[in-house]
């Protein structure tokens, strides 16, 4: 009777035949490091612009880091959920010129971006603002009801009300939509603008 294999011994045969692809491997190693410097700078991980230049510079695959460059940069152009979107804004230009150095409409693109995410904040405060408006005479009687009950200083504020928070969510919701169908078109530009001779 012949010896037992042991499971290391089935495992090695039956990997054998196996290669590595060491291209695929270093493939996406380099696209891992464009996603990496992007994000650190954007998100403030320690990390400048400077730093993120002489990556850049430093690596000869350029067409794979840049792919990588462009998966996160795209990822950063969104609506804004904050006031801090035109520093945002401002990196991911930085970024956006080192790639390209030479192009003209990276800057044109980013400028109308800025003018872009300052009107989708401003219509959604008017939206805001106008959905107020148009409750606060049904805020008025519930709020009337609930004095009753809580006492007379008590003060119902819109963001309390469920009805009035469902419609507006569904209302920004609409709005986002809107915008997000424009913002496409401008993420494909900056794709195709990005990826340019490489």
């Amino acid at each position: 009777m012949g010896r037992i294999k042991s499971a290391w011994e089935i495992a090695l045969e039956k990997t054998a035949d196996l290669k590595v692809d060491t291209k695929k491997i270093n493939h996406d190693k380099i696209l891992r490091k464009g996603s990496q410097i992007t994000g650190s700078y954007i998100n403030n991980i320690d990390y400048t612009i400077e730093e993120f230049k002489t990556t850049f510079d430093a690596e000869e695959n350029k067409k794979t880091l840049v792919e990588g460059i462009v998966k996160i940069v795209l990822i950063g152009v969104k609506l804004p959920d904050n006031e801090l979107f035109e520093s945002k804004i401002e990196k991911l230009k930085d970024i956006c010129k080192i790639v390209q150095p030479e192009s003209e409409t990276i800057p044109v693109i980013f400028e109308q971006m800025v003018e872009f995410f300052r009107q989708y904040e401003n219509h959604q405060k008017q939206l805001i603002d106008q959905m107020k408006q148009q409750f606060a005479p049904s805020l008025a009687q519930k709020e009337e009801k609930l004095r009753q009950q809580y006492g007379p200083d008590y003060k119902l504020q819109p963001e309390q009300d469920k009805e009035f928070m469902q419609l507006l969510n569904e209302n920004l919701s609409k709005l986002d939509e809107h915008y997000n169908g424009s913002l496409k078109e401008v993420k494909q530009n900056i794709e195709s603008e990005l990826l340019l001779n490489y």
